[in-house]
């Protein structure tokens, strides 16, 4: 059974045949998740520093999207592992197709954080965008892509535990278990990969360096721009 996005991209959650234990009484299903995600640099870093961060972003998904989750009350027990993880940098739009997960490195993301400072990254909460500052590095990354996977602040779910990628700091290194199956709920009844990575009207004029208002950064008249979004 596979929880995918029709087009063939994005986050995917496939999920093996059940497996029963008549000693324990309980059905395992084993879920691979696969990701497949556009990194695009808009940003001033230069090519050997932005390819760095892509590879210690690859290597985060590879590590970390992974657990073990028994539902409560239940004998049924989910075993996550990673599956094919494609994690491309690149450099224009002209490089991401429509259906892609896109997520772009900027150099300053307007507005401010859930808790009120100065926002670091901002991504569409089940969508297709995210956008992030270059000094947040991997784990923000991991931030804004966990929003993307629909996961909401650790702080809202009681995750809040240190490290983990959705709550705030320098230092995440890990969603929880639970995260990890609300997220592969929310693949499992088609409410993930939504929306779109660009705006539905072209550009009108070249755009500035920050995502404030249209935000592409270096966009030219008639180009389609990633789109705003809304969770920090």
């Amino acid at each position: 059974m596979n929880n995918t996005d029709p087009d063939g991209r994005d986050i995917h959650y496939n999920t093996s045949k059940p497996v029963y234990d008549k000693k324990t009484g309980v059905t395992t299903y084993y879920v691979t998740i696969d990701v497949n995600i556009k990194v695009m640099n808009a940003s001033h870093l230069d090519a050997k520093a932005f390819n760095s961060q892509v590879s210690d972003f690859r290597g985060q998904l590879r590590n970390t999207l992974a657990g073990s989750y028994q539902t409560p009350g239940t004998k049924k027990n989910y075993v996550f592992s990673p599956g094919k993880i494609n994690v491309q940098g690149v450099s224009s739009m002209s490089q991401v197709a429509p259906s892609d997960n896109l997520m772009v490195v900027v150099d300053n993301v307007t507005g401010k954080s859930a808790k009120g400072g100065e926002a670091g990254g901002i991504a569409q909460r089940s969508g297709k965008i995210a956008y992030v500052e270059p000094d947040q590095g991997a784990s923000g990354m991991m931030h804004e892509f966990g929003h993307n996977m629909s996961l909401e602040h650790a702080w809202l779910t009681g995750d809040d535990t240190p490290g983990n990628f959705m709550g705030y700091g320098s230092n995440g290194n890990s969603f929880s278990d639970g995260q990890i199956f609300s997220s592969y709920l929310s693949g499992r009844d088609g409410l993930l990969n939504q929306g779109t990575n660009s705006e539905t009207q072209t550009a009108s004029s070249s755009n500035s360096s920050t995502t404030e208002k249209k935000p592409f950064r270096e966009a030219k008249k008639g180009e389609r721009t990633p789109s705003t979004n809304t969770n920090q």
